[in-house]
């Protein structure tokens, strides 16, 4: 009461302590306002997950109204309905899908009538590795030996034929987009420093990650689309390469490669991640371990002269060397420097970068963006057109294709602390990393040099089939078959 009578008689003091409560209340809602107006967002444990919208009712809408559909009721849509939905974002991490799992391939082991050609991704070997506790090389063997027992023809690595195809024609298409704006620049100056200069080609955009290219078609324009590369992925390449009438199982380390697998012109039957293959193998091996199995060579090993084996290319990264192998091949078809192996820095907004300096002038400069993060300043860069790049490696997952959603989880059991399942996570991504390192390298170019490799790229019928054109694909609908059904 004496609070208040001091008040009254004091209105002026009354009258200012409204106004810095105001002052306060405004300084908080332009704080609240600037940080949703950012274009980074602020996620923890950013990895490639995307949760569905909950407002879709595509599949209600096609048999009954969305208001009557009862609670305990499975709505049954086709994978194309959720694609060509606006709805949500996709990532194949949200959706079950029905017949892309081990009891599919259990199936497709059975029939003795198909020939099935199962290919895995280095990422998942190494992971596998990882876990029985043995080298890279000597898994491949043994896990070529268990599914040659339980009924597939060959186990052939990606890393052994596709990587190094993928790689060179990723670069043969930058080295063509370049030189075209070349030709038709009149400055003696014979590079392109300023990118921005030209926005419907520059920057070009890694396609391998479908998490990635999801988000794209669903939250960008369609001059982003134009960006992304129309080289196929290396699983693309891969089913280009091996389908020729076998059955194609593609092993991935991330559950987007299922979404991946029913566009047009992928060439897969079917995709599973590094975990269902384990679950597969440790069911084969019923309590057993993995050394009492006998190694295999796998398909084409020894066949160094085409590029066949188990070696990968130089990578600056772990998702497959794009940006540092097209760097370094771009730089000597277009300026002819040699050895110029790019080193990337952390820039500003968190994309590494690397570049290439010709007498004080740009000639080239690469990124590499990976996690959700990231992805939104690369795309807000696009978008005010301050991107600097002339190609950016984009991966949705933070750590990249060895840290995927369809990665093995190492955690210890009992163990129900968040940050020690993140630190143990963590640590069996390094020793991946570690294992990654540890395989020889090979430089693509000299892998499609010669033999059954250097005959696809030069052959343009081949060349053909080793490019897609996203823009189209993801503005279609898609050719899934009817018996493919998503359980929501």
């Amino acid at each position: 009461a004496a609070s208040a009578a001091s008040l009254r008689k004091r209105p002026q003091t009354r009258s200012f302590a409204a106004s810095i409560l105001l002052t306060v209340l405004l300084v908080r809602l332009s704080c609240r306002f600037i940080r949703n107006m950012r274009a980074s967002v602020r996620i923890a444990d950013v990895n490639d997950y995307v949760s569905p919208s909950k407002s879709c009712i595509v599949g209600a809408k096609k048999s009954f109204s969305a208001a009557r559909v009862a609670i305990n009721t499975t709505v049954q849509i086709t994978l194309s309905d959720c694609l060509a939905c606006s709805g949500c974002v996709t990532s194949a991490e949200t959706v079950l899908m029905k017949e892309q799992d081990t009891s599919m391939l259990k199936q497709l082991l059975a029939n003795s009538s198909v020939s099935v050609v199962v290919s895995i991704s280095l990422q998942s070997l190494t992971a596998l590795s990882h876990h029985f506790n043995t080298s890279v090389n000597d898994c491949a063997r043994r896990l070529n030996t268990v599914l040659r027992k339980i009924g597939a023809s060959s186990l052939v690595p990606v890393s052994a034929i596709a990587q190094p195809v993928t790689l060179v024609e990723s670069a043969n298409e930058f080295i063509e987009l370049y030189r075209s704006i070349l030709q038709h620049k009149r400055s003696s100056v014979k590079i392109i420093e300023n990118p921005n200069l030209y926005p419907s080609t520059f920057p070009v955009l890694s396609s391998e990650c479908p998490g990635w290219v999801s988000y794209v078609s669903k939250r960008s324009s369609k001059d982003v689309m134009q960006r992304l590369s129309n080289t196929k992925s290396i699983m693309g390449v891969t089913g280009a390469i091996v389908k020729r009438g076998n059955v194609h199982v593609h092993v991935a380390p991330c559950f987007d490669k299922k979404l991946e697998r029913v566009r047009k012109g992928v060439d897969v039957d079917l995709v599973i991640t590094t975990g269902e293959l384990l679950d597969i193998i440790l069911e084969y091996l019923n309590g057993s371990s993995l050394q009492t199995v006998l190694p295999t060579p796998v398909e084409g090993e020894g066949h160094t002269d085409s590029g066949w084996g188990l070696v990968r290319p130089p990578d600056t990264g772990v998702s497959g060397g794009y940006a540092h192998n097209i760097f370094r091949i771009s730089a000597k078809a277009l300026f002819n420097i040699t050895n110029s192996e790019p080193s990337f820095r952390t820039a500003r907004d968190g994309i590494w970068e690397a570049s290439l300096e010709i007498d004080g002038h740009t000639a080239l400069r690469f990124g590499l963006c990976y996690g959700q993060r990231n992805l939104q300043n690369l795309l807000r860069q696009i978008s005010i057109g301050g991107c600097k790049y002339h190609y950016v490696e984009v991966m949705a997952c933070p750590s990249g294709c060895l840290s995927g959603g369809g990665q093995l989880k190492f955690l210890q059991k009992g163990n129900n602390s968040k940050v020690s399942r993140f630190s143990i996570q963590q640590e069996a991504v390094r020793l991946q990393r570690k294992l990654y390192k540890e395989q020889p390298e090979r430089l693509p170019e000299t892998a499609v040099s010669s033999g059954v490799l250097a005959s696809i790229i030069g052959d343009p019928a081949g060349r053909r089939s080793l490019h897609s054109n996203l823009d189209r694909e993801l503005s279609t609908p898609y050719n899934s078959p009817s018996h493919q059904f998503i359980d929501w």
